[in-house]
């Protein structure tokens, strides 16, 4: 692949409280991936739109939005670029990452070891990776469920719930309520 000289992004450029005028679209030129990184072309990105909207009110506790601030978190893609002493990885592998700044844009540069390599490039992937790692932290280290254990699933949906597969797979009993 030969890389673009430059990319596009989205960053929020103005606090407003509005996600149309608080955002705009702008370019970045490429960077080749230092030692250990990779260049990933983002093909899916979650969006979260209480998330985004606060943060263009920087309304969020634990971050302080100073314009311009790149946006995005969630992101699935295939690599395009390795740095040097990067084995693990290599051009043509799909991967999803969580990273804030790294998902609405066309490409981002991240630490190899922080990329998550997936079979495929497949937008489902981003529904796993916030609520998947909330719902494996709620049963394993809150509710520390053990075999055997009876669970209770609350929720609009049983199928949608990424926490479903890892109560299925404790061997635990299970209560749904719709």
């Amino acid at each position: 692949m030969i890389p673009p000289t430059r990319y596009r992004k989205l960053i929020i450029h103005a606090l407003t409280g509005d996600f149309r005028t608080s955002t705009m679209v702008t370019d970045e030129a490429w960077r080749d991936p230092l030692p250990g990184q990779i260049v990933i072309r983002n093909r899916y990105a979650g969006c979260n739109a209480i998330f985004d909207k606060n943060l263009c009110r920087n309304r969020i506790r634990y971050l302080n939005v100073q314009p311009p601030f790149d946006m995005g978190i969630e992101s699935v893609g295939e690599v395009v670029a390795c740095g040097e002493g990067v084995t693990q990885l290599r051009p043509g592998d799909a991967v999803a990452t969580t990273r804030l700044g790294s998902g609405y844009r066309e490409y981002q540069t991240a630490e190899a070891a922080r990329a998550i390599r997936i079979r495929e490039l497949s937008p489902q992937i981003l529904a796993l990776i916030p609520t998947g790692i909330s719902g494996m932290v709620g049963l394993e280290r809150i509710g520390e469920i053990r075999p055997g254990d009876t669970v209770a699933v609350s929720g609009t949906s049983w199928c949608s719930s990424p926490s479903s597969p890892a109560v299925m797979s404790s061997a635990s009993r299970v209560r749904m309520r719709k």
